[in-house]
This record gives C-alpha cells, sequence and structure tokens, in this order.
C-alpha cells in the first residue's frame, strides 16, 4: 500500500473519495476524523493521508493528474 495523497482540507478528501469511488480504483483514507480530536485542535497537524494499493498507484498518480492534484512522490 503506498501513499498517494494527503490534505487537511475536507473539500479535496471529499472529492477525491467520490473520484476514486467512480472510477473504480480503490482509495483508503487513514486520520480522516482526526481533526475532530480535541475540537479540531489537530486538524493542521494531522492531515487526512490517502493510500492505494501499490498494483494502482499509476492509476492513482493519473487520477490526481486530471483532477488538477499531484501525488507524493515516494520513489
Amino acid at each position: 500500500m503506498r501513499e498517494i495523497f494527503r490534505s487537511t482540507n475536507p473539500a479535496e478528501i471529499a472529492l477525491l473519495k467520490s473520484v476514486f469511488k467512480s472510477s473504480g480504483v480503490q482509495l483508503f483514507p487513514f486520520d480522516e476524523y482526526t481533526h475532530a480530536v480535541g475540537g479540531g485542535i489537530l486538524g493542521g497537524f494531522s492531515p487526512c493521508r490517502l493510500m492505494v494499493l501499490d498494483e494502482e498507484y499509476n492509476n492513482a498518480c493519473n487520477i490526481l493528474e486530471e483532477c488538477g492534484l499531484e501525488s507524493l512522490d515516494h520513489e
């Protein structure tokens, strides 16, 4: 499993979850609701991480590019 994107912006996360669902690429959000802990204090310090299966990484990068976003480079 590889991290493809991270953000503290809930609108970006919601958009990507929808786009990935419709594309058929399985997306795994990690730490999605951490911002709610402590009344939102951790929001800026704990971004949501979006993960994909290793074999879907290249497709996921293409999807992000189509959305005008950049993937994390873990090469």
